[in-house]
């Protein structure tokens, strides 16, 4: 009887603690002069605060932004340079750090985009 008392409550546990693992994310990318590079950041099953780590060698801008905004974001970019639907914007050529709040279920993006010189740019991407 104890045996399947314990068992329901980590049942019950497991069920509570949700599938959801902790975002740890590392990704390196190359990007020629004036090249882009676009990814998704999962969606967090509750609102999330992302941090960005960038290391590069090279000038680069980092936009990070919700997928259903995407072609808005990339609109107001190309027309004025930014965008009032950007959750974070980070520019540099070394290291830097940026940091977004994801709303809950929303699939979030993340956008580097190469200025006059080809750059390698490493990306850790950690959830909090």
């Amino acid at each position: 009887m104890a045996a399947t008392r314990r068992a329901t409550w980590l049942g019950i546990a497991l069920l509570l603690a949700g599938c959801q693992s902790r975002l740890n994310v590392d990704q390196s990318y190359h990007l020629d002069v004036g090249g882009s590079q676009s990814f998704e950041i999962d969606p967090p099953r509750y609102e999330q605060k992302v941090t960005l780590t960038v290391e590069t060698d090279a000038p680069v801008t980092m936009f990070v932004f919700l997928k259903k905004d995407a072609d808005a974001v990339a609109k107001d970019i190309t027309l004025k340079g930014k965008s009032d639907k950007l959750l974070a914007t980070w520019t540099g050529d070394s290291k830097g750090t940026l940091e977004a709040t994801v709303p809950a279920h929303e699939i979030a993006m993340a956008r580097i985009d190469a200025a006059a010189k080809a750059a390698n740019v490493k990306v850790k991407i950690v959830g909090k």
